[in-house]
């Protein structure tokens, strides 16, 4: 929890910035994880424009650098391990970040925070193709350009133009092109630890209505039909260069509907997704993650490593899991 005297740097931040949201003191985490884990927040941000969080980075970015407090971002909760025992320091949650700018031409501004359905929906009614893949995915727009989100044989590194980025080193806002990017499979060179994304600029191409609208469509279908309903983080891991898919190695193994710790459980319909049963903790899903890549490693000599991320206050057990999750990656 955060004490009032800790909080005296945050009335000086709010005085001298007209633009600052208001801050929301020990609020839950959960709610905002589609895992539905995670316990208080000691200060939520929810800014509702680019130009909120602007100021909001501008003012939080030095404090931080002088370690008087700390940063989380969250954007749909998607993809997103949350502490049990909750996220210390802030978190700026960008689900208010909302808005789609049509520029003509195909070419669109889309906020950090913008369902990933609602842009699917947004481009397809305003006649453009592209965005199709998009659909089932549920995540925020900032979210899919940092970690390139795919699905159905499509990627978010063939509609990106340019990303606007608050730089935390240079403490400044400014526009980078795709070509800086290097996309490659679930994969951007924006490091959330320097860079975060306030908006896309995003090129959608003329096609016909009726082939996209088939294409949502079937994107959704295959959606419910393979993927849980339960609360989950998405895919767990990212699948291996040459395969078997990681999905497939838990079908083999058994794993689907019968590995289990705590209120973790890998889901009986997909065996790259971790499901809460309902009471599960941080700690239940990080166990179980490791079992399951230490059975990759054991019975197909791959070692796979965690499309998801792991935030927030983690007790020291939870600290060693995660280390060993991510032993070897190169992804940030």
């Amino acid at each position: 929890m955060t004490s009032t005297a800790s909080l005296t740097w945050l009335a000086d931040l709010q005085e001298n910035r007209i633009h600052m949201p208001t801050p929301v003191l020990n609020q839950a985490v959960a709610p905002y994880s589609t895992y539905r884990i995670g316990g208080p927040m000691d200060i939520a941000w929810h800014p509702k424009s680019a130009l909120e969080l602007e100021a909001l980075l501008t003012g939080i970015n030095p404090l931080v650098k002088d370690q008087q407090t700390t940063l989380n971002i969250i954007g749909w909760g998607s993809n997103t391990l949350i502490a049990t025992n909750g996220i210390r320091g802030n978190t700026i949650i960008t689900r208010k970040l909302d808005n789609i700018v049509d520029k003509g031409n195909g070419l669109f501004i889309i906020d950090a925070g913008v369902h990933l359905a609602k842009v699917a929906q947004t481009i397809y009614k305003a006649g453009y193709t592209g965005a199709e893949y998009l659909i089932g995915i549920p995540g925020t727009m900032g979210g899919a350009a940092m970690m390139n989100a795919g699905a159905m044989g499509q990627d978010t590194a063939a509609i990106v133009e340019q990303v606007l980025v608050y730089d935390f080193d240079a403490n400044a806002t400014g526009w980078i092109s795709e070509e800086t990017l290097h996309f490659a499979y679930r994969y951007s060179a924006l490091d959330p630890h320097h860079k975060m994304v306030l908006a896309i600029k995003c090129r959608f191409f003329e096609g016909d209505p009726a082939e996209a609208k088939a294409q949502m469509d079937q994107n959704i279908a295959f959606r419910r039909a393979h993927h849980p309903i339960e609360p989950n983080g998405g895919s767990v891991f990212r699948n291996p260069e040459g395969g078997p898919a990681v999905g497939q190695m838990m079908d083999e193994l058994g794993a689907k509907g019968i590995w289990i710790e705590g209120g973790a459980m890998v889901s009986p319909l997909h065996g790259n997704f971790i499901i809460n049963r309902g009471h599960a903790t941080s700690h239940d899903v990080l166990t179980l993650m490791t079992r399951m890549q230490q059975a990759a490693m054991n019975h197909y000599g791959k070692r796979i490593h965690p499309e998801n991320r792991f935030m927030g206050d983690a007790t020291p057990e939870e600290t060693a899991l995660w280390k060993q999750l991510k032993e070897g990656d190169t992804h940030v």
